[in-house]
């Protein structure tokens, strides 16, 4: 996507059990964000979309560019090497690939791709995104119902990458791990090369670990600590040197990771280190703080950072029906306005238009039997040229040849074709090069364009000779 140049944008996702939505930018200075909204529900419904008008209404956001994010939680992720520069092949081993990584039949999911680098020559890592067609279905549905369209439908990854970009000093390359914690679930991501090297979802939330931290902590630690075994066994060159922790507040939290992990950990409040922030939104507002609004921010901020796209082709296929069916209305109306201006005019050109017409068609008809004629003279004076030309003549045509036939070649027949201005010379010689010599050397001469042989030159099993016909366009005579 084109990087909009500062202009707000519109980032909104449903996510399993919380909305959210903000409007924000990115400037010199940071980013910036001006509107925010959390809700949270037991289950997505059309609900849904009524409140995402009505808070639309109040922020007057109708005109801006929308981008949707599919949370991490509802999507497969998987990073594959795959044996090819090349996009065209890369894209034919995504599709077998995607097909190979879910059990789902092919109609049932919806997938896309982005590049990842390379960490080895020749090959290309790809971060696979995989998802449930019937979760994006739901989604367009209520975005659908609440009068938006959105340009894209990313992965929550693509939006924690990009606020990661903007986060980190960008001669920075050295592997980093990322954890965004969501209210209900978490993702670890490893960024090396500020690429997306590993990713993994982690059913545990904010919720969960604000509420029985003694209990999930651990078990957080633990899907960390797997995800790293299994990112070095992959990747053993790029195992990640510290931690960052985004996401939902929870105090502490950092630190003791870092003592789990061995790791330097920093914990950073994206949202909070905002440089602007809504005048009608408190800064400590606890629904904003009890979950991630990374991915939006990360989003709203660099758009053109997102290659991810989920939209169904169903939704593609019915906004280009509905684009159509706008601009053939327009173009109707217009065309009807046009037609009925110019009908008077064209009724009254008819008749005058259809006199010139016939008055034209008369004139042509008379002058055809002189065309004719004129065409006849034409064709009969240029025949008489051509027999009238000193060149065409037998005598001057055997003086042309003669001087041209080599040693072991002898002439059987000289046809001259007045019809056709050439000359037929067939013959024999002792092997078949002395036929391609004689063609060459006529070739050569003023006299002759275009030489070559008739049929092929094939031997005479009685005199064991070689014999052909060569065909002797003449030059056309100078004027």
């Amino acid at each position: 996507m084109r990087a909009r140049g500062g202009r707000p944008v519109l980032a909104i996702e449903i996510g399993a059990r919380s909305l959210k939505m903000l409007v924000g930018s990115v400037s010199r200075s940071g980013i910036r964000l001006d509107r925010a909204h959390v809700s949270r529900y037991e289950r997505v419904s059309d609900d849904l979309a009524t409140e995402i008008a009505a808070t639309l209404k109040s922020w007057k956001a109708r005109k801006l560019p929308v981008l949707a994010c599919l949370p991490r939680s509802l999507a497969t992720v998987h990073a594959l090497d795959l044996p090819s520069v090349n996009p065209a092949e890369l894209a034919d081993m995504v599709d077998f690939q995607a097909l190979r990584q879910t059990p789902y039949s092919k109609e049932e999911i919806l997938y896309d791709y982005r590049l990842a680098g390379s960490q080895r020559p020749g090959y290309t890592r790809v971060l696979l995104v995989i998802a449930q067609r019937s979760a994006l279905r739901q989604r367009f549905h209520i975005f659908e119902e609440a009068g938006l369209e959105p340009e894209r439908m990313t992965l929550g990854t693509e939006g924690l990458l990009a606020a990661s970009e903007l986060a980190v000093p960008k001669k920075t390359g050295e592997p980093v791990a990322w954890l965004d914690v969501d209210a209900d679930s978490a993702e670890f991501v490893v960024v090396a090369n500020r690429q997306p090297s590993h990713s993994r979802s982690i059913r545990l939330g904010a919720d969960q670990l604000a509420t029985n931290a003694e209990e999930t902590r651990p078990k957080l630690l633990e899907e960390i600590l797997r995800s790293l075994e299994r990112h070095r066994a992959e990747s053993p060159d790029h195992a990640p040197r510290s931690l960052t922790v985004t996401g939902a507040r929870l105090p502490g939290l950092g630190e003791w990771l870092a003592d789990g992990l061995g790791l330097p950990c920093e914990t950073r409040d994206l949202l909070s280190n905002a440089k602007t922030w809504p005048r009608d939104l408190a800064k400590d507002e606890p629904a904003l703080h009890a979950c991630s609004l990374t991915a939006l921010l990360g989003m709203a901020a660099a758009p053109e950072r997102l290659d991810i796209n989920l939209i169904p082709d169903t939704v593609r296929s019915r906004r280009e029906l509905l684009r159509h069916s706008r601009q053939l209305g327009t173009f109707g109306l217009w065309l009807t306005t046009a037609l009925a201006a110019l009908s008077l005019f064209a009724t009254l050109r008819f008749f005058l238009l259809k006199a010139q017409r016939d008055a034209l068609r008369e004139e042509f008809l008379a002058s055809e039997p002189a065309r004719q004629r004129m065409e006849h003279k034409q064709t009969v004076a240029g025949k008489a040229r051509a027999y009238a030309d000193p060149r065409n003549s037998a005598a001057r045509i055997l003086a042309d040849i003669h001087p041209l036939i080599p040693p072991d070649v002898f002439l059987e027949s000289i046809e001259y074709d007045a019809e056709r201005n050439r000359v037929v010379l067939a013959g024999s010689g002792n092997t078949i090069q002395d036929a391609r010599t004689l063609v060459r050397n006529l070739e050569a001469a003023d006299s002759f364009r275009n030489v070559s042989e008739e049929g092929s030159t094939a031997k005479d099993s009685r005199t064991g000779r070689f014999r052909f016909r060569i065909a002797c366009p003449l030059a056309e005579p100078e004027r």
